[in-house]
């Protein structure tokens, strides 16, 4: 392990700092460069919030597998307290919770597919004018296509 001498050339501290990509000590220039690249506040959020997507849709997988738990049982062994308005209410429940995932998970698809697609410099605090412009586009783009999606589903199904 290399170790870098921090302060300058007389009586700074040594800290073993290694750099991931080259196996080698981190010189000073280095750092800052590696300062200058870390993600806005903009990805933090972005990250932030995709996690909270992905925390969000498996609790509700933990929901919709008890709720199938229960209503799998038989009667003897089925909680007593759930009565048929219970039960509606259980269902009423799921079916926007699942809803919610659903929404969630097309803005994530949206999210990551834009992002890939536009943001091809590097990540500063704002979008350039074509990053912007491309966002845009993309966005409308798979909004035209989901609505068009959704459109010939219903065709099809008024068809059957």
């Amino acid at each position: 392990m290399d170790l870098v001498q921090f302060g300058g050339s007389s009586g700074g501290s040594v800290m073993p700092q290694i750099c991931p990509r080259h196996s080698s000590a981190i010189s000073d220039g280095d750092r800052r460069r590696q300062i200058s690249r870390r993600p806005s506040l903009l990805v933090v959020r972005l990250l932030t919030s995709t996690l909270q997507v992905y925390l969000y849709i498996s609790t509700l997988q933990n929901y919709i597998y008890i709720y199938k738990t229960i209503s799998q049982m038989s009667a003897p062994t089925a909680i007593p307290a759930l009565d048929e308005a219970s039960k509606k209410e259980l269902e009423s429940f799921l079916e926007q919770e699942q809803a919610k995932a659903k929404l969630q998970a097309s803005i994530h698809e949206l999210t990551n597919t834009c992002w890939n697609t536009c943001i091809t410099g590097s990540i500063s605090s704002k979008f350039s004018k074509s990053e912007a412009q491309c966002l845009e586009n993309c966005v409308d783009r798979f909004l035209d296509s989901s609505l068009y999606i959704v459109r010939q589903i219903e065709a099809q199904k008024q068809q059957i």
